[in-house]
């Protein structure tokens, strides 16, 4: 009698163990996925769009400022992270002592194309431009293009509470994407692995609970 209710009991106690190894797996993937709030960004540039040494003193009006050179600058920035970024702020500096410096254009090119949100241009100066991102989500991206007379260097800054600021070698974005993809398949793989082996083992007391002598 005494062995038939501790078989009972065992059988109980079964699903009770697989709950709780499902809630500790529902709560505990989430952590090791969670990339936390991290913006991303490459600086492609400068490119010479007019070179002076094989054009010669070539002199073009842009908005109405002439210039003999025209320098352009690809800045890709995106959402890296694991949780929406809201009223981001990002301003994009060139390092110039020129006074006569000059940010002819700048045009965005966003993925998603549609309903991507709004980017206000908000607290510019003459060496740098700062656009405030109404809403980033995860992988959101914006790829600007900047239109210059100087070949300065380009920096970006951002802050919020808790956001990391990331910046990929253009040469290294491949290889760093693909890092992240294969660490997420890694973790999911591994906690996959657990609960197969969990189940085989639970299977295993199950089958030799019920071949017990009674």
């Amino acid at each position: 009698m005494e062995g038939n209710t501790t078989w009972k009991r065992d059988i109980l106690l079964i699903p009770l163990i697989i709950g709780i190894v499902l809630a500790v797996v529902a709560y505990a993937l989430p952590k090791f996925l969670d990339r936390g709030k991290r913006l991303s960004y490459t600086i492609d540039g400068p490119t010479a769009f007019v070179n002076t040494n094989t054009a010669g003193m070539v002199k073009i009006v842009v908005n109405g400022v002439e210039t003999t050179n025209i320098f352009g600058y690809r800045v890709h920035l995106w959402n890296s992270g694991s949780v929406p970024l809201t009223a981001i702020p990002v301003r994009f500096v060139f390092e110039v002592t020129n006074t006569n410096f000059h940010v002819f254009n700048v045009s965005h090119t966003t993925t998603p194309r549609l309903e991507f949100g709004k980017i206000d241009e908000n607290g510019s100066d003459a060496s740098s431009k700062r656009f405030v991102y109404e809403l980033l989500n995860p992988n959101d991206e914006d790829v600007l293009t900047f239109v210059t007379d100087v070949d300065a260097s380009l920096s970006v800054f951002a802050k919020a509470e808790g956001l990391k600021m990331n910046f990929v070698q253009v040469s290294a974005l491949v290889s760093a994407l693909a890092s992240e993809k294969l660490h997420d398949i890694l973790v999911v793989a591994t906690w996959v692995i657990f609960a197969v082996s969990l189940a085989i083992t639970l299977l295993s007391v199950i089958v030799r609970l019920r071949n017990r002598p009674k």
